[in-house]
């Protein structure tokens, strides 16, 4: 890339054989060794960075002594004008975007800008001294020195700052991109393989899928960083995003959520191909736990049942009507029923624990439980009976929907 700003005709005739004593003239006498300054500038970059050397391929070297040469005009402008560069007449942000597009690293290029400057800076002092410039002059020309290299800086550093943040927008929607499309199943691991490894990831390796839904206050981005720091393999993170109100994810192993309050469902292990089933299975089980009004990381085998509660949201209407219909239009006698007999499924039919909890004879205990098995037509021996009736009692349970797809099925990605 080649200096898209011409230089300014800074051309300038011998100093006069009494010796420079004026900003002006020592602005001048810069201009004079404009060349020789730039050769200063080019050495001290390539004895100092290996990304200026020739060869590199980073930065050429017609773009650096480009460079070179714009902070010695800029200079010299400043010491004829007799000020500094206000930040309007600073003109530095093409610099910061062109050694960003070039492969630097921050660091490097901010104290490259120092160092060329400091070379300016020291080298005209020196030269001051020996044409016999005036010392009140020489300090004067050093703080306005300091100052145009303090104004560009901080353009150039400005400029990179935001060449970074769009940088890391830019990889976050790529990674947003390839994980959803790992979770919708519309991204081929295989195919992708070098998109893999350069999130982090390991093709080899196996993954959780995890879907996560805050509460309590706490912030999707707060969850998301919580999920990835605390899943840590070998110090591999896996890779989450924020998409709508959810976290939605692949981790190497189970999250530790601290005091952070979510509700997070985890699919099974799977290998990359598998993680769209994976991350099914997660999406049920988060919405599941939700509905049952529980926090924390939860796996299927933790709900077990549950998930196909909240899913068949018919058959549960079902069993809820035909167990605690008849009770509910009871009054209060039905309530108590039902009551009772969830107290019993509770603590496992055990009489004794039941009666104890409720705060009853035993006797008491088993004519409630006689009462509810006539006015229902159930009978509390039989399995079935046992089974529909414990659906009946966790469809009871359930919380206000969170938005979720009423009729259980997934909402898309």
């Amino acid at each position: 890339m080649t200096d898209t700003h011409p230089a300014t005709d800074d051309a300038a005739g011998p100093v006069d054989g009494g010796g420079v004593s004026a900003l002006g003239d020592a602005g001048l006498l810069l201009a004079e060794h404009a060349e020789e300054f730039v050769g200063r500038q080019v050495t001290a970059l390539h004895e100092r960075f290996s990304v200026y050397r020739p060869g590199t391929r980073i930065v050429p070297e017609s773009c650096l002594t480009s460079s070179a040469r714009r902070n010695v005009r800029r200079a010299a402008t400043t010491l004829r004008e007799g000020r500094a560069p206000t930040p309007d007449e600073v003109d530095e942000a093409w610099v910061g975007r062109e050694r960003a597009e070039q492969g630097m690293v921050a660091g490097d290029m901010m104290d490259g800008y120092r160092l060329a400057h400091r070379v300016i800076r020291d080298g005209f002092i020196e030269l001051c001294r020996a044409e016999g410039v005036a010392t009140p002059t020489v300090l004067e020309a050093a703080c306005l020195l300091w100052e145009t290299a303090d104004a560009g800086a901080s353009q150039v550093f400005h400029v990179r700052r935001d060449f970074e943040l769009a940088r890391v927008r830019l990889e976050q929607e790529r990674a947003a991109e390839f994980l959803l499309g790992l979770l919708r199943g519309t991204t081929d691991p295989e195919h992708h393989r070098e998109l893999v490894s350069a999130f982090g990831l390991v093709p080899e390796q196996e993954y959780l899928a995890v879907c996560a839904l805050p509460t309590g206050g706490t912030s999707a981005e707060a969850l998301r960083l919580q999920i990835l720091s605390s899943s840590r393999r070998h110090g591999r993170p896996g890779l989450a995003v924020v998409d709508g109100e959810e976290v939605v994810g692949i981790v190497p192993r189970p999250p530790v959520l601290e005091d952070l309050p979510a509700v997070v469902g985890l699919g099974r292990r799977a290998p990359m191909a598998g993680i769209a089933a994976s991350f099914q299975v997660a999406r049920r089980v988060r919405r599941a736990a939700g509905r049952f009004g529980s926090v924390g990381v939860f796996t299927p085998d933790d709900l077990g049942l549950r998930v196909a509660i909240v899913e068949e949201n018919g058959l549960g209407a079902m069993l809820v009507e035909r167990y605690f219909g008849p009770l509910r239009a009871g009054g209060h006698v039905g309530s108590q029923l039902e009551e009772t007999v969830r107290a019993y499924l509770d603590h496992g039919r055990n009489s004794v624990r039941t009666a104890r909890v409720l705060g009853v004879h035993p006797n008491t205990l088993r004519y409630r439980l006689r009462r509810f098995e006539e006015v229902v037509a159930a009978d509390l021996e039989n399995p079935r009976c046992l089974a529909e009736l414990w659906w009946a009692c966790e469809v009871a349970r359930l919380v206000p929907d969170d938005g979720d797809a009423a009729d259980g099925s997934d909402r898309p990605l």
